[in-house]
């Protein structure tokens, strides 16, 4: 397989990459839960603006529906903390596929 050939095929593949819609605009301001990693596995938690509600002391109809309103807070920026993060980290496997294959392709150009 010649340069041009490899140039092609790398350009139709990460083409097709982009157009699968894996891939969006990175949030400006970076993932907004917490990773960390621990034995090999990478975990996920929401970032400290997404507060968990406090069970309310008592059953009366007030403290109840205040803490069904406070969840439904929670759950929503959860949610929203997820949706950012995960379009943060497709941008940045994306970013880093492109830089790999770019590399390379300037090493084959290059020659020996």
């Amino acid at each position: 397989m010649n340069i041009k050939h490899l140039t092609r095929y790398a350009a139709v593949y990460f083409a097709g990459i982009l157009s699968a819609g894996a891939v969006s605009a990175a949030p400006i301001f970076g993932p907004q839960g917490e990773f960390s990693a621990l034995f090999y596995k990478l975990e996920w938690k929401p970032g400290s603006s997404c507060r968990k509600p406090l069970r309310p002391y008592t059953s009366d109809s007030y403290a109840m529906d205040s803490y069904r309103d406070d969840g439904m807070r929670y759950l929503k920026c959860v949610k929203e903390a997820a949706g950012s993060d995960i379009d943060y980290a497709s941008q940045v496997v994306a970013d880093g596929y492109e830089k790999a294959v770019n590399d390379f392709l300037k090493e084959v150009k290059q020659g020996y």
